[in-house]
């Protein structure tokens, strides 16, 4: 996936909820610092979600965390 496909999907999630797509957006540029999901790697994705996240993100921001993710999951796939 192309910077650009991660920005398409981060644009499919935003038009359906304009917060969540802020949200979207915030955690892309995190994982994959502006480049594709090749910049992704496993290790450094479950340290951020297992470890730096409990200890940084405060109980109530939780909730729009967990519908990202729930919107990823189901967001239409992009063409392209």
């Amino acid at each position: 996936m192309t910077a650009e496909r991660v920005d398409e999907a981060i644009e499919v999630i935003a038009r359906e909820d304009a917060e969540l797509g802020m949200w979207a957006k915030a955690a892309a540029d995190v994982l994959t610092e502006g480049e594709g999901e090749e910049m992704i790697h496993q290790s450094s994705l479950q340290h951020r979600l297992w470890c730096y996240l409990p200890k940084k993100t405060d109980e109530e921001s939780w909730a729009p965390l967990v519908a990202l993710r729930a919107a990823w999951t189901y967001a239409p796939a992009t063409t392209g």
